[in-house]
């Protein structure tokens, strides 16, 4: 008898580091739909599938629409050969839109945006998300340009004050703003400080890292901002 509780014991205990060790390798990762169908002369809502190379779908995501926000998948650290395609019969049969390959880093917590070049071109980009811990009614923002655009700077105002950015590329973003939670009018400048190409209005809670995502293009009149909150632990 003590032999085998002796065993049972050993076997939960090893049981209890694999699980340990899974979590501690495990990223978190989110993917945006940030592309408008008109931009590429199909509907607005543009469903697509989120495959890796060979036709294998990444969790649920067929069907994804524009402005959709989908996560977190829990995925073993390494290297992943991503394809975004459009959704039609079997997931992942349909037509090639972007494709990049992404790593996902030990204990990571990133989104992969499918969104316009400034040249208006579909890509597929990165990007790390900043989660480390928030003071008391503090939240955090960082705007990711997305769009088909050339540099912007970002606004942020509230009523007491406003933040005025340095220029930000395409597929990069703002240094990450922390403020007292409350409400801002967040706008994004390709010239003139006079006449903004995109803005919206949002109440930051407290305890919570926002990221909002230029996306669409000029031309089509499909700018917009897509906005991510996700709780800071």
């Amino acid at each position: 008898m003590r032999a085998y509780r002796a065993a049972l014991a050993a076997a939960m205990a090893w049981t209890m580091i694999l699980a340990g060790t899974h979590a501690a390798t495990a990223a978190q990762v989110y993917v945006v739909h940030g592309i408008p169908g008109q931009d590429v002369g199909a509907p607005a809502a543009l469903p697509v599938d989120v495959c890796l190379a060979g036709g294998v779908l990444v969790g649920n995501l067929t069907g994804v629409t524009f402005g959709q926000i989908a996560g977190p998948l829990e995925l073993p650290a390494g290297r992943y050969d991503l394809e975004v395609r459009l959704t039609g019969g079997a997931p992942c049969s349909g037509p090639l839109a972007v494709a990049n390959t992404v790593y996902a880093a030990l204990g990571e917590n990133l989104t992969v945006v499918a969104h316009l070049s400034e040249q208006g071109s579909p890509a597929l980009t990165k990007f790390v998300n900043d989660l480390r811990p928030l003071g008391a009614d503090r939240a955090r923002l960082v705007v990711r340009h997305g769009a088909a655009l050339p540099a912007v700077r970002v606004a942020v105002r509230s009523p007491r004050s406003v933040e005025l950015t340095d220029d930000v590329t395409s597929g990069t973003q703002t240094s990450a703003l922390t403020r007292r939670a409350g409400e801002y009018r967040i706008s994004a400048f390709t010239g003139s400080l006079l006449h903004p190409a995109l803005q919206l209005t949002a109440s930051l809670d407290a305890g919570t890292a926002y990221f909002a995502y230029a996306v669409g293009s000029r031309e089509n009149r499909t700018l917009a901002l897509v906005v991510q909150a996700i709780p800071v632990p």
